[in-house]
């Protein structure tokens, strides 16, 4: 495990520690993730720091890099859990698979012939807007 990537450490708990040694606050993004922004070198006025997915970089910070081709999942299904014991890594397939196990095919069906927006069917069913957009595509 390394002292702090970049100049900054996770917490078990899934909090963010910045280079000044204080913990950071974590935006909540539509999506339903939690994220951070990094800072590398000096900032640049009037640019925004680019965002860290935090359950990303917490895992990595425990673990190590994240393999190509794999994401990382909340165990418990709650995006806004970054706590370690709660982050694991699948494969893409494993984590669409998880995903869609969450919905019946009367939802998916629902889904598919909606008028509902997207946000509004991923929040509805706890699923990603990215899913909604598969199942409405009939990729799923």
């Amino acid at each position: 495990m390394p002292t702090s990537i970049d100049g900054y450490r996770a917490t078990l708990c899934g909090a963010i520690v910045g280079r000044n040694g204080r913990f950071l606050k974590q935006a909540l993004k539509k999506s339903g993730y939690l994220c951070f922004g990094k800072v590398k070198g000096k900032s640049v006025k009037g640019e925004w720091p680019p965002q860290v997915l935090s359950h990303r970089f917490i895992y990595e910070f425990f673990k190590g890099p994240i393999p190509d081709g794999y994401d990382v999942d909340h165990i418990d299904g709650d995006r806004a859990n970054n706590k370690i014991n709660n982050l694991q890594v699948l494969t893409r397939k494993e984590n669409v698979r998880k995903a869609l196990s969450k919905i019946t095919n009367e939802e998916r069906e629902f889904i598919r012939h909606s008028i509902e927006r997207g946000v509004d069917l991923a929040e509805k069913y706890n699923i990603s807007q990215q899913t909604v957009c598969d199942i409405r595509k009939g990729r799923k």
